[in-house]
């Protein structure tokens, strides 16, 4: 019977020290766990928080994107409205100016020299196109003549 108590003594002893030694494994392994556990969650709200601020600097962006582009819009419309009215002005100007050629050119037909010689001299020859340029000088070659006979006859 010692033998038999002695092995029940050795097996129980055995069977407490292994359990000991798994309860001890899975302390430190529950351990390791929690501190893995809790690394990966600190690590998911980090990355969290990032996506939250990329996602906010993209919003900010493109809002921001929205507000040059609007600009930008209002710029090129208002670009567009002024170089319609500078051309506007510069064909009302073209037109002023042929339109004094025009009246030159009656008044010379009616024998009104130097009322056409004024309205000549005041014509702004750089507005002009060619056609207008040549058509201003021809006139202006008649009424030199004219002036000329003119003064041959007094």
């Amino acid at each position: 019977m010692k033998n038999k108590d002695k092995f029940l003594w050795i097996y129980s002893f055995a069977l407490f020290f292994v359990a000991f030694i798994l309860i001890l494994f899975a302390a430190f392994t529950a351990n390791d766990y929690q501190q893995k556990a809790a690394d990966s969650l600190s690590l998911y709200r980090g990355a969290e928080n990032q996506i939250q601020n990329l996602q906010d600097e993209n919003r900010a962006l493109k809002n921001e994107l929205d507000r040059v582009q609007k600009e930008y819009e209002d710029y090129k419309s208002k670009v567009n409205e002024d170089e319609i009215k500078q051309k506007d002005e510069l064909l009302q100007n073209y037109i002023a100016e042929t339109e004094k050629i025009f009246k030159a050119n009656d008044l010379f037909y009616k024998g009104l020299y130097d009322e056409c010689k004024e309205l000549l001299d005041s014509v702004d020859l750089g507005i002009l196109g060619k056609e207008a340029k040549d058509y201003h000088k021809r006139l202006y070659n008649d009424l030199n003549i004219a002036l000329k006979n003119r003064a041959k006859k007094k």
